[in-house]
């Protein structure tokens, strides 16, 4: 990845049916994997490139403009550092992803890398 510092970014597979949640504090959305993903794994805190075992890809890609808004209360919450997971373990096409995502089910929420920088980045989807 072409990243100002080392990531320690390190390999993960995942299966399909694990039980996550949006790691976003109380009002995190939660969810259940319907799909088995491979990843890269930023700070060992997040996903930043995956692909799940449909073929969906997912990368988090820098992108200074980036803002999440601030929280709204009655929203479910999803960490950016899910965002990409939340993609690959939810969705086999990129029609389907852009669908369900038009709807807003949750609202972003942004964080710190572990170098102390905003996480300012967006996502990327792509499928056969």
């Amino acid at each position: 990845m072409d990243w100002m510092e080392d990531m320690h970014s390190n390999l993960w597979i995942f299966p399909r049916g694990i039980e996550r949640n949006g790691e976003a504090g109380p009002n995190s959305i939660t969810w259940i994997a319907k799909y088995g993903s491979v990843i890269v794994s930023g700070y060992e805190a997040g996903t930043t490139d995956g692909i799940n075992e449909k073929g969906l890809v997912a990368n988090l890609l820098y992108l200074v403009e980036s803002d999440y808004g601030k929280s709204k209360n009655k929203k479910s919450l999803l960490s950016v550092s899910l965002w990409a997971q939340f993609v690959l373990d939810n969705f086999a096409t990129v029609a389907e992803a852009v669908n369900q995502l038009s709807s807003e089910p949750f609202q972003v929420l942004g964080s710190n890398l572990p170098n102390a920088k905003p996480a300012q980045l967006h996502l990327s989807i792509s499928d056969a």
